[in-house]
């Protein structure tokens, strides 16, 4: 519905799609503002939409999807998904990519970059203007690691053999 160029501060939002990494044709696949959806065929047939999750409060900005590699795996999924919604927060499903997403009390807000390490912590830039600094869900609480001086992050890597490792 929306083109969102690879230009100025789009370019800068990350994994609007992640695949199961136990199964190759399960994937949440989110928009730009026209929601988030789900596909578990490799998107042979149209993909569903995951109506729990909220419209970003800002149109046009992405829902960012991660999906714990860490998780328990049931019926050949992997059981813990995440799913952000920029004025929200982020929301995390603990029984598979078609189950119920609830609302991560705490959460950043506004998310322009999200991922799940091989130990199962998640890291989220939050976008707010001003901030930009690192959070992670440490799988009991929120926490914010950085506190931004001159310059704002846009982006964080976590070495998948050594998780202490961030960049």
């Amino acid at each position: 519905k929306y083109l969102l160029s690879n230009s100025a501060a789009n370019r800068y939002f990350n994994n609007k799609i992640d695949v199961d990494p136990q199964n190759k044709d399960v994937a949440i696949l989110g928009t730009s503002g026209d929601g988030v959806y789900l596909t578990l065929d490799g998107l042979a047939t149209t993909p569903t939409a995951i109506a729990a999750i909220p419209a970003p409060t800002v149109s046009r900005q992405p829902h960012l999807v991660a999906c714990d590699p860490n998780s328990s795996v049931s019926l050949g999924l992997k059981q813990i998904w995440y799913i952000s919604s920029w004025g929200n927060g982020v929301y995390q499903s603990t029984t598979g990519p078609a189950g119920v997403f609830t609302l991560m009390a705490g959460s950043p807000a506004t998310q322009i970059y999200m991922i799940c390490d091989t130990s199962g912590n998640v890291y989220v830039v939050d976008g707010t203007a001003g901030n930009k600094n690192i959070y992670k869900w440490n799988g009991a609480t929120w926490a914010q690691m950085t506190t931004r001086n001159a310059t704002p992050f846009n982006a964080i890597a976590v070495e998948p053999g050594n998780v202490s490792n961030i960049a």
